[in-house]
């Protein structure tokens, strides 16, 4: 840890970033492969709000036999989605995505977004090995994300 040797063995897990948006895939899985072969032992990707192009990624990449962890930013408001697609590298929020976000009055966002991403990991959780919120202030709202998602999600 932090340039000194560990002297206790550990349980712990050697983990590496993926982007599933990212194109072309293939040169994304063959990055994976060298991540193996250099000891990572499971994968937690990039937020991604497209269950399809996430299922795509899945397809090809669970072939490797490695655990994936799904990752996501709950999305606050529409001016934030379009932050994440300006200057967030490798992120792309839907247009649907952005315009369902931004149909609701301000004191409406939370209840909308807590809806959205119960939405979007109740597709996308079955995929993976588990799920990492990115709450970004918001942690009250991962309860009630779960509990909607369905269940099998949150256990």
């Amino acid at each position: 840890m932090a340039g000194n040797l560990l002297t206790e063995p550990t349980n712990m897990a050697i983990g590496a970033v993926v982007n599933p948006s990212f194109e072309p895939l293939d040169l994304q899985l063959m990055k994976m492969e060298k991540k193996i072969e250099a000891g990572a032992q499971f994968f937690q990707t990039q937020t991604v709000y497209d269950p399809a192009r996430f299922e795509l990624f899945i397809k090809k990449a669970g072939q490797l036999g490695v655990p994936i962890q799904y990752s996501v930013v709950i999305i606050k408001s529409s001016e934030m989605a379009r932050f994440m697609n300006d200057h967030v590298s490798g992120v792309r929020v839907p247009d649907s995505f952005i315009e369902e976000i931004g149909s609701v009055p301000q004191d409406g966002l939370k209840e909308k977004a807590i809806e959205m991403i119960a939405r979007l990991v109740s597709e996308i959780a079955p995929m993976v090995h588990g799920v990492h919120f990115m709450p970004l202030g918001w942690s009250d709202v991962v309860p009630q994300v779960l509990a909607r998602a369905g269940p099998g999600v949150a256990g």
